[in-house]
């Protein structure tokens, strides 16, 4: 019988975290509205170094006036 709970993953074995770059983004979108614009874009930066040219990331940059 198997178990139908996940296996466990060797350490070697790489982890894929798909929603990584929205952490940084959302933390941005986060300073943007309490007036942080620097903590925001340095933020919505980091999004931009996990996942080049992601969209949200880079409109979020281009709405506050700057290239990505």
């Amino acid at each position: 019988m198997s178990s139908v709970w996940p296996t466990r993953r060797s350490s070697t074995q790489p982890t894929r975290k798909p929603h990584a770059r929205r952490v940084p983004a959302l933390a941005g979108r986060a300073y943007y509205m309490a007036g942080n614009t620097q903590a925001a874009i340095d933020d919505y930066r980091a999004a931009l170094r996990i996942h080049v040219n992601w969209g949200p990331a880079v409109q979020a940059l281009q709405d506050l006036g700057l290239q990505p």
